[in-house]
């Protein structure tokens, strides 16, 4: 992996093969359909490798099924009288062989209500909320060169998480991430400005790292502070060795002077430019935006952000 490429973030949203309605899995009935039921990979029905799905239609995310259709006062009118349950998503994608070992991970914005994700038939992650993103992370069970990958996705929006209308499906984007094996966490740069005194604040930043190898590795953690315009206005370097197959979390400071404060008026947000080095080699590069602001509460006056 180049520098120039440390970390790659592909859209996943077109060309997803839609189903409406459960899809039954066959009952093993032999010794041999019982043992390889039992096998990481072989999962059946709509989430199987091979499945048959030449007869689904082709939707594009974000996909909310239950808005397609019509009203009826047999459903829940919380829901707007539409109709909620299960649905299934399939989709096919190719790595290339320079894809091996990368860390490579799809994540969802967001999937309506419960979801069960399988890869080239492997179980790989359930997340039963339809508001959170969640990632899952595939590498071990990628197929790369002129084998596809495939994903399945069972999407049960039987389930109301609150009383208004939620939709159903995967409502928000897909996105396909390949890193290297050290590389930021997901959600891992937390930005907190800390106001000193009337000009003065601290950039406090937490990130945490992960080592995905199965050797330990020292590696630099360098986070640049970018104003509104893009210029660098601070930065910060720090050292750590992670151990093989853990992660670690690193605290650093960036002070500043009277950064250009976000309010509802004037909505100035500020970048971190996160980068990971390994042996000098950039390994990874994220970008983390927030705003310099206070709140308070006053008992006469009230909130004031």
């Amino acid at each position: 992996m180049s520098e120039a490429d440390a970390r790659q973030i592909l859209c996943l949203d077109r060309g997803w093969l839609f189903h409406r309605g459960d899809i039954e899995s066959p009952v093993p009935h032999t010794h041999i359909a019982a043992y390889m039921n039992h096998k990481a990979g072989w999962a059946r029905g709509a989430a199987r490798y091979n499945y048959d799905d030449s007869d689904w239609r082709t939707v594009d995310l974000p996909h909310d099924w239950s808005i397609e259709c019509a009203p009826s006062p047999e459903n829940h009118p919380n829901q707007g009288f539409l109709p909620r349950g299960v649905s299934w998503y399939r989709r096919y994608f190719h790595l290339d062989e320079s894809d091996r070992g990368k860390r490579l991970a799809i994540q969802f914005d967001g999937v309506a209500t419960h979801a069960t994700v399988y890869v080239n038939g492997h179980l790989l992650r359930r997340h039963f909320n339809g508001y959170t993103p969640f990632t899952i992370e595939m590498a071990d069970v990628a197929n790369f060169g002129p084998q596809v990958n495939v994903v399945a996705v069972r999407v049960d929006a039987g389930y109301m998480e609150g009383w208004w209308y939620e939709g159903a499906g995967i409502y928000r984007h897909a996105w396909l991430i390949k890193t290297g094996p050290v590389h930021v966490d997901t959600f891992g740069v937390y930005a907190c400005p800390e106001r000193l005194s009337q000009t003065d604040w601290n950039t406090r930043i937490q990130t945490t790292l992960v080592n995905a190898t199965s050797a330990a590795v020292t590696c630099e953690l360098r986070s640049r502070l970018l104003d509104p315009a893009g210029h660098a206005v601070g930065e910060t370097r720090s050292d750590t060795t992670i151990d093989a197959r853990q992660s670690a979390v690193l605290e650093q400071n960036i002070p500043v002077q009277s950064p250009a404060l976000w309010s509802l008026q004037d909505r100035n947000l500020y970048r971190i430019r996160t980068e990971v080095f390994v042996g000098g080699r950039r390994v990874d590069t994220l970008h983390t935006t927030f705003g310099y602001r206070t709140i308070r509460f006053d008992p006469d006056a009230g909130f004031f952000l």
